[in-house]
């Protein structure tokens, strides 16, 4: 479970504690990670995913002596979390060379995941793009830069790699369709794009009238009916990609 926060919140994986108790009940190792949050000069990107990719090669060179499963290995996350999940999804060094390792030390170890789970989880961090100007300074923070350089831009947007939809996990996106901070026209186009290109497992829940993070809306005090469900969806696509996965 990767915590969002505009990829500044540090100490939110705690609040994933009551769920992750929920999923070991339900036969799952849970383990909801940290990564370095970012200022505009100082653990910028890719920081936050070396250090998420660092949590699941660490998690299968320890395996055997926690029980897991290392082929069977998901990710969820919500809001910034979902960004970095949907980039665990999509960047693969056994699959296309890419290098955001970092310098974990358990490099033998793949940082793939078998499914992954963006409940909001911002797609294109082009902050000229319709809807984008709202989270500039995050942006900025993140990318390292006011303006950000383009080539970071471009390297930290899942939408940039929609032409590897062929090759990547099953994925689940929750997004709401009155969301102020993740506009839902780039969710779609990316969605698009990803079917067009023929990803092989794909979910897109889209929550009318739902506002940031389905999920976390019906999960926690709002208890929101747009969004009811959400969490059942989730529960599901898990029990389908990893734990009946064929």
């Amino acid at each position: 479970m990767v915590h969002g926060g505009g990829w500044k919140g540090a100490g939110g994986k705690t609040n994933y504690a009551p769920t992750a108790a929920d999923w070991a009940k339900r036969g799952y190792f849970v383990m909801a990670i940290e990564y370095r949050t970012s200022s505009e000069t100082v653990h910028t990107f890719p920081a936050a995913i070396e250090d998420c990719k660092c949590a699941i090669c660490w998690l299968r060179a320890h395996a055997s002596e926690l029980g897991v499963d290392p082929n069977r290995i998901g990710v969820y996350g919500s809001s910034a979390g979902g960004h970095l999940a949907l980039m665990l999804g999509i960047l693969s060094r056994q699959k296309f060379g890419d290098n955001f390792e970092g310098d974990s030390p358990w490099q033998d170890q793949s940082s793939d995941v078998q499914a992954a789970v963006s409940d909001a989880g911002i797609v294109s961090l082009d902050q000229t793009l319709p809807g984008n100007s709202g989270l500039k300074r995050a942006f900025n923070d993140f990318l390292g830069g006011s303006p950000p350089d383009q080539a970071k831009v471009h390297d930290a947007s899942p939408a940039s790699y929609a032409s590897r939809a062929a090759k990547l996990p099953p994925m689940l996106l929750l997004y709401g369709t009155a969301d102020t901070s993740v506009p839902i026209a780039l969710t779609d186009q990316f969605v698009e794009a990803l079917r067009a290109n023929g990803h092989p497992d794909l979910t897109y829940l889209r929550y009318e009238g739902a506002g940031h993070s389905p999920w976390w809306l019906e999960s926690n005090k709002y208890h929101k009916p747009a969004v009811a469900d959400s969490r059942g969806q989730i529960d599901r696509f898990f029990d389908r990609t990893l734990k009946n996965m064929k």
